[in-house]
């Protein structure tokens, strides 16, 4: 997924389910899979799966797709059910939703409102919950801010780093703009990802121009 050869991983995550059926990030993962394939509703169907054998992630995944189309209502809605399964609080969500839609004022009021929101969550929780806030940015259309979110992490070859969450992240919604930013190819390419590329071949969402890589 990472890569960008969304095809395989389908089939990959599709192999995922038929071994653990029961596993809820095994429909996960085909989800993410069918996102960047922009196969919205058949995304929207294996999170159902998940959601029914007690994933407390996929409503909030949904939110982000509802996010990302404007569907702000249904959004919400998601939002909190998700935030209810986890048994944290959710009166912050409907506010953070309306204060980031403005394109003008948006990104500094994510800005300002994601860490008070981090900080009043219990410690087990702190770290995954910026992590999904952080990926609002892409969804609203804050590209610049998400970039600089993910290049204030080092990315370390011996782990799966912040970074690559974050990268992660954006890929699955590549086509909001976030493969054709300009800082994309270096990110790639710090990542070892461009080495792939020319071993392999390309992406589903870039192609060699004249001896150059070029994302859309």
């Amino acid at each position: 997924m990472e890569a960008g050869y969304f095809r395989d991983s389908l089939r990959l995550a599709e192999r995922y389910v038929e071994l653990e059926p029961l596993m809820p990030q095994a429909h996960h993962t085909v989800a993410d899979a069918l996102y960047a394939l922009e196969r919205y509703g058949e995304a929207d169907a294996a999170l159902e799966v998940a959601d029914q054998l007690g994933s407390t992630e996929s409503k909030w995944i949904v939110g982000i797709t509802n996010l990302t189309s404007g569907q702000d209502d249904i959004a919400i809605a998601n939002f909190e059910a998700s935030m209810k399964q986890s048994g944290l609080a959710s009166d912050w969500v409907r506010d953070l939703v309306t204060g980031a839609r403005d394109p003008i004022t948006g990104q500094a009021y994510l800005d300002r409102r994601i860490p008070d929101i981090v900080a009043s969550m219990p410690a087990s929780s702190a770290y995954n919950m910026r992590l999904d806030l952080n990926s609002w940015y892409v969804s609203l259309g804050f590209l610049d801010r998400y970039y600089e979110l993910i290049l204030e992490h080092e990315f370390n070859e011996a782990e799966w780093s912040e970074a690559e969450v974050l990268v992660y992240s954006g890929i699955v919604f590549w086509h909001q703009g976030f493969t054709a930013h300009p800082k994309y190819l270096a990110v790639a390419e710090s990542l070892d990802i461009v080495d792939l590329w020319e071993h392999r071949g390309p992406p589903d969402f870039c192609e060699k121009v004249s001896g150059d890589w070029v994302c859309k």
